[in-house]
């Protein structure tokens, strides 16, 4: 429901005046119609039903010190599923009131209320707003506002916000008027959001990849040279700006930047860095560095790192310390994931270089550490044949699989240069690190998806191929994940897709040692994924399983050499 920008902002003040927001907006206006709601849109009924079903009957714990006598209280709902620019708030509690007002002005207005200082069991507000705040990236003192406020699901509050300023309040001459700065606040306002994307935007194509990086911001794509591996990494980068933004429609936006692995790869100073002691000792700082502290300093952008051929050189020795570290994700209190530093704090000279390259003063002294941050997504694209390297348990571990071998040799041939990806940057920035972060919300489906899993290591059973915690972790997310995106989404897309990415990706051998796992996943798939595949709708071909059609080629292989992999 779009609400007043007027209504909810923090921290400008125009000088001379003394203007507060509303901390409401209005759903029964006309006098004339006796403030009847009559603006039946979507998000004013699903505003109303959420309200409802969220609504608690013991107002002994609300306090309102600040409200109005002439307000009466209709409804009062507790919401503790939260989420602002569709990033979770973890741990957090908001309180929204419907009010009767009752003025000689206003008789009978009805008025959804979202006041910081309503009080529910001892908890205002203001305190979910400062987690807000924190995570869209905004100082204490910086200024923002509030254009939307929704609920979906009849339970997730959700806000949408716009940081105005994120270091510091906006104090506007005595010369603006209110009207002028509200004028400035909306062309600020994103035009869409992914999540109000039409299906036509964001086609079921591109859904695999969105939600294996909001999954785990670590993605391998496998696949025959020239099938558009890196060219899908620049389009999900260029797919973050929004027509008016500076960065929109550029072919190199500052969120994608693309290294080319060397052969000759065999540590980490050419991508990381290395200490110099030539001249004094200091840190000559790589490429992955460099865009990493780029990505620090714009949380709410996603950044797109390309590691182009990367398995030209051995991953795990000029990657190790990425590797190490992105199993360190978890969920601070704000609901942010962090890792620990991928180098950390040592008192040498070495090391204030670093920083001081990276950071300017005002980031250095807010102690800035070299973790991944969450917006940063890492994609290697991968050619497998003699030139180049396999990859080891580590690393297949590590991250998610896409196989691209598919050529339409008749597409990408119009002239229409329209994305289909659609605009991702509110949504593919995941706000879960392990399966406990998604199970207690989502249990009936993540039960379904560990009976998958207990029948997967069940054929698996002594062989070094059965999956652990770590896979079973990124199972419950991307199935989660995948509704999130693709509210449609059912649960044999999620398992097809990570049963391949996850499961196949890591199995190879001769026959003795494969051919037996195999057939029993492929029995297994053939029960609880493409039984479950419905029928063609009309005038579109049959959906067809993609870990069905991988295990037959990889039985395949072992009739002629009698070697298998999931690599082609």
């Amino acid at each position: 429901m779009k609400v007043d920008i007027t209504s909810m902002f923090f921290n400008s003040r125009i000088e001379g005046q003394t203007a507060t927001p509303a901390w409401g907006t209005s759903i029964g206006q006309s006098k004339l119609r006796a403030c009847r709601i009559d603006d039946m849109k979507k998000e004013v009924v699903d505003m109303v039903i959420g309200m409802t079903y969220k609504s608690v009957s013991d107002l002994t714990k609300l306090d309102v010190a600040k409200g109005s006598d002439d307000r009466e209280i209709l409804i009062c709902s507790v919401f503790d599923d939260i989420y602002v620019n569709d990033i979770s708030i973890k741990d957090a509690q908001y309180t929204l009131l419907l009010v009767r007002e009752h003025s000689k002005s206003h008789e009978g207005r009805l008025i959804v209320s979202y006041a910081p200082y309503v009080t529910f069991n001892g908890i205002p507000n203001q305190v979910c707003i400062d987690k807000m705040q924190y995570v869209i990236g905004c100082k204490k003192e910086g200024c923002w506002f509030v254009y939307d406020i929704s609920i979906r699901n009849q339970s997730e509050l959700h806000f949408k916000a716009v940081v105005v300023n994120a270091d510091k309040p906006m104090v506007y001459n005595s010369s603006t008027t209110s009207k002028q700065r509200s004028e400035e606040w909306k062309s600020m306002i994103p035009e869409v959001s992914f999540s109000e994307a039409s299906s036509a935007e964001i086609t079921e194509r591109v859904i695999p990849y969105l939600t294996a990086l909001r999954t785990k911001p670590f993605m391998l794509l496998a696949g025959i040279s020239g099938t558009g591996k890196s060219r899908i990494v620049r389009e999900l980068a260029k797919a973050c700006w929004k027509e008016g933004d500076p960065e929109y429609g550029k072919n190199h936006p500052k969120n994608f930047c693309m290294v080319q692995v060397k052969p000759n790869w065999h540590d980490s100073s050419e991508l990381i860095g290395y200490v110099s002691r030539l001249n004094g000792e200091k840190f000559v700082v790589g490429p992955f560095l460099r865009f990493l502290a780029a990505a620090l300093k714009d949380p709410n952008v996603p950044y797109f790192l390309c590691l182009d051929e990367m398995n030209l050189a051995p991953v795990e020795q000029y990657f190790a310390e990425y590797l190490s570290v992105i199993e360190s994700r978890k969920l601070n209190e704000e609901g942010i994931i962090e890792t620990d530093p991928i180098i950390d704090y040592v008192d040498e000279p070495w090391y204030h270089s670093l920083i001081a390259q990276l950071f300017d003063e005002e980031d250095r002294r807010a102690s800035r550490r070299l973790t991944i941050p969450q917006n940063l997504f890492v994609v290697g694209t991968v050619n497998m044949d003699e030139t180049t390297f396999s990859f080891s348990r580590k690393v297949l571990d590590r991250a998610m699989t896409i196989e691209m071998n598919e050529v339409d040799l008749r597409g990408g041939l119009e002239k229409d240069t329209k994305s289909e990806i659609g605009y991702i940057a509110g949504s593919i920035i995941g706000d879960a690190a392990e399966g406990k972060d998604v199970y207690e919300d989502n249990k009936e489906l993540c039960n379904e998806v560990l009976v998958y899993l207990e029948q997967v290591n069940a054929i698996l059973k002594g062989t070094p191929f059965k999956i652990a915690y770590r896979t079973r972790n990124e199972f419950l997310m991307y199935a989660v994940n995948r509704q999130v995106l693709a509210p449609n989404s059912q649960l044999w897309q999620s398992l097809d897709e990570m049963t391949s990415m996850k499961i196949l990706s890591r199995i190879e051998g001769d026959k003795d040692r494969t051919e037996k796992p195999l057939e029993g996943l492929k029995d297994l798939v053939r029960k609880q994924i493409e039984d479950r595949i419905p029928p063609a709708e009309e005038g579109k071909s049959q959906p067809k399983s993609i870990s069905a059609a991988k295990i037959e080629e990889m039985l395949n292989k072992l009739n002629g050499p009698g070697f298998t992999s999931y690599w082609t």
